[in-house]
């Protein structure tokens, strides 16, 4: 029987390509990692200074507590209010996140949910906001509404 051989060459070639020097001479190489770090420092130095500062209602609320709702994802709710009302709804919910997020007894908002059982027809919609420290709060479309009229 013959016996299979490894074939060398590509071998030699895929070392090469996972150490990164793909026959390139060894000091070029070293010229391209120094400016890939200099490049590299100098990206994450303007990103540091271009950062706004994080305001209170950002930081206290998990970014997954408002996820969008849509009408494949969350049909019993599309037909319950119909999905033309699913943006206003998460805009509510991500509002009651925000306001909840002022509070002094809630330390950080997990989330943010359409309150089906309280919520009433047409758009009478309650949002139910759970903080990680155990409070629970139930924000109504007209407080929202109250708080961006004033």
């Amino acid at each position: 029987m013959f016996a299979l051989k490894r074939d060398v060459v590509p071998a030699k070639m895929m070392e090469a390509y996972l150490a990164g020097t793909c026959g390139v001479p060894s000091n070029t190489k070293r010229k391209r990692d120094h400016w890939r770090s200099v490049v590299l420092t100098l990206g994450v130095l303007i990103s540091f200074l271009s950062c706004k500062t994080v305001s209170a209602q950002s930081k206290d609320v998990d970014p997954f507590a408002y996820a969008p709702y849509s009408a494949i994802a969350n049909p019993r709710i599309a037909a319950k209010w119909g999905a033309d009302a699913l943006p206003a709804i998460n805009l509510l919910r991500k509002d009651a996140a925000l306001k909840i997020a002022r509070h002094a007894d809630c330390n950080r908002v997990s989330t943010s949910e359409l309150s089906e059982s309280r919520s009433a027809k047409p758009d009478n919609w309650v949002i139910v906001v759970d903080c990680d420290n155990g409070r629970r709060f139930y924000v109504t479309k007209s407080e929202i509404d109250k708080d961006k009229s004033s």
